[in-house]
């Protein structure tokens, strides 16, 4: 029940009412904490004594001691691997509910964006760099620049700072090395037919690749691929 379902105050029904309302069982005797006279409230059930207290009118308040500890968590997940600013931001936000009991959602994103203030300021966040870093291993791992885009996007990165990072990806090499990775086209270790190759044709285009340039990899002798690879920065 809200603090606006009580009635009867002592105002209305004056210390009479209060008087012979104490003789019975069915009384619940209730303090607002936004009436200056006390509230009394009729039951079926017992005499009972609580406190009606409107959570939007008393905010927790931060603490320095809670403020420190997002300065440190910030420390703490920026020395361990590099992140980009939602990232931080994200996991600070998860710990901060798990940790303070009841804390509110405004006061969860007070500290979440204070430890990613306080890393901004020790410079240890870069979402170019991040983003550069990110897609140079994406194609060594044999992502294409669509399933890239797609991932720098879920740690919120921009689109202009993903098209940047993806300006010095090559989708071939990507591909030439995916099939290293699944041992597809030029590195195959055994002979196969129709039905095996159209499917390690599919597989590649499933992770973005254009169908032409899967063929293309996939007519590769090895040593163009071995060629490609040496490349690859």
């Amino acid at each position: 029940m809200s603090c606006n379902e009580w009635v009867g105050s002592f105002e209305k029904s004056g210390l009479f009412a209060l008087k012979n309302a104490l003789h019975s069982s069915t009384l619940t005797i209730i303090v607002s904490s936004d009436r200056v006279a006390p509230t009394l409230v009729l039951s079926k059930t017992q005499i009972s004594s609580e406190v009606c207290v409107d959570d939007t009118e008393q905010p927790k308040t931060l603490t320095p001691r809670m403020l420190k500890w997002a300065q440190n968590s910030a420390l703490y997940r920026v020395s361990r691997q590099m992140l980009s600013r939602r990232q931080l931001h994200d996991a600070v936000l998860r710990k901060a509910r798990e940790k303070f009991d009841d804390i509110s959602v405004e006061d969860a994103q007070t500290l979440a964006a204070t430890a990613v203030a306080f890393a901004d300021s020790i410079g240890a966040l870069d979402d170019d760099a991040f983003a550069q870093a990110k897609t140079r291993s994406a194609v060594r791992g044999g992502k294409s620049q669509r399933m890239i885009a797609r991932a720098l996007s879920r740690k919120g990165i921009d689109k202009e700072t993903t098209q940047a990072a993806l300006a010095e990806a090559d989708d071939l090499t990507a591909a030439v090395a995916l099939s290293r990775r699944r041992a597809f086209g030029p590195f195959r270790r055994a002979e196969v037919d129709d039905a095996r190759r159209q499917k390690e044709l599919a597989a590649m285009v499933r992770q973005g690749f254009v169908f032409e340039l899967v063929k293309r990899v996939s007519a590769m002798s090895r040593e163009e691929a071995e060629e490609i690879l040496s490349q690859m920065p």
